[in-house]
């Protein structure tokens, strides 16, 4: 398997700026695997966009999705990840590690 990581600027005709898009380019035998994330952060590689930021993201929100379905719990009050997960943990068996939800990483 080879990976790399690529980005430019891309503006959509409803948008009224260029925003940046990283890509994360995969192949394997069986093909070509691209995923890309837009954004508006103008700091970090390629690479930290999206393994680092992106994908933390999509683990918190994952971590919610299971909570949710296995809890039973509809709603949350907050929109920040750190927040959700905290009421989350509370009075509830220590099976959400916390530390993966650094404030560094949002």
């Amino acid at each position: 398997m080879l990976r790399g990581y690529a980005e430019t600027r891309y503006k959509a005709k409803s948008w009224k700026t260029e925003r940046r898009a990283c890509a994360r380019i995969e192949a394997t035998i069986l093909g070509l695997d691209i995923r890309f994330v837009v954004t508006n952060l103008d700091k970090g590689s390629a690479e930290h966009v999206h393994d680092v930021i992106y994908c933390a993201r999509g683990q918190a929100e994952n971590l919610i999705k299971r909570h949710k379905s296995q809890l039973a719990s509809d709603r949350t009050s907050c929109r920040s990840p750190i927040a959700i997960v905290s009421q989350l943990a509370v009075g509830l068996p220590p099976v959400i590690d916390l530390t993966a939800f650094r404030a560094d990483r949002f």
